[in-house]
């Protein structure tokens, strides 16, 4: 019974001992394959690329997309408590948020109406919260 004892542990250490072999040769296989990088070319150039779409238009953006962003600067030496207070809450909600991507066209158009004097951005029918106030036609007597 003694020598039955000894033969089940020394099966059982070699079966284990050669388990972690095999184990060991599988992690080293997968290791090689992803340092040998054996993606095609065209593979590599469509996950370098990612695709992104216009938030305003909702056209894609191409290779160069645009950002906006505005911070707040301070004139004095240091920084303010509203400049500190208000970068950082930018900051944490565009971490938060999905990425706000535009075009170039789209990034035109908004300099461009950043840049409109206040009476002609009253004008224009982009800012009207309601429909102009038509005036009844005149009766006729």
């Amino acid at each position: 019974m003694g020598k039955t004892v000894i033969f089940i542990i020394i099966a059982c250490v070699l079966i284990v001992v050669w388990s972690a072999c095999v184990m060991a040769a599988r992690a080293d296989e997968k290791l090689r394959e992803i340092m040998d990088d054996k993606k095609e070319p065209e593979e590599k150039e469509e996950d370098m690329t990612k695709q992104r779409t216009c938030k305003r238009c909702g056209m894609p953006t191409g290779a160069t997309y645009y950002k906006i962003n505005i911070n707040a600067e301070c004139d004095r030496a240091g920084v303010t408590t509203e400049q500190f207070s208000y970068n950082l809450s930018k900051t944490l909600t565009q971490a938060n948020s999905p990425e706000d991507v535009y075009c170039r066209s789209c990034v035109d158009k908004i300099e461009n109406y950043m840049k409109m004097d206040i009476g002609k951005i009253m004008n224009e029918s982009v800012i009207r919260t309601r429909p102009p106030v038509e005036k009844p036609p005149k009766k006729e007597k």
